[in-house]
C-alpha cells in the first residue's frame, strides 16, 4: 500500500502560509480597553493573530499586541 502523499503535501501546503505581522495585526479590531465584557473577544482575536504569524515572528507580533 502506498503511502497518503496528498495529507503530507496538504500538511506543507498550511505550514508554509504566514501573514506577515501587519496584516495579522489588522485582525486585532479593538485593543484592549480594560472592559471585563470584551476581554475574551480579545484574547481569541490576539490567539488567531498568533496562529497565522510565523513563529519566529512572534515576539515583533507580541510589541504589537
Amino acid at each position: 500500500m502506498e503511502p497518503d502523499r496528498t495529507s503530507k503535501d496538504s500538511d506543507v501546503a498550511y505550514k508554509t502560509h504566514y501573514c506577515s505581522v501587519a496584516e495579522a495585526i489588522k485582525l486585532i479590531t479593538h485593543p484592549f480597553d480594560g472592559d471585563k465584557k470584551r476581554l475574551r473577544e480579545f484574547i481569541e482575536n490576539v490567539d488567531v493573530t498568533f496562529e497565522l504569524v510565523h513563529p519566529r515572528k512572534h515576539d515583533i507580533l507580541l510589541k504589537f499586541v
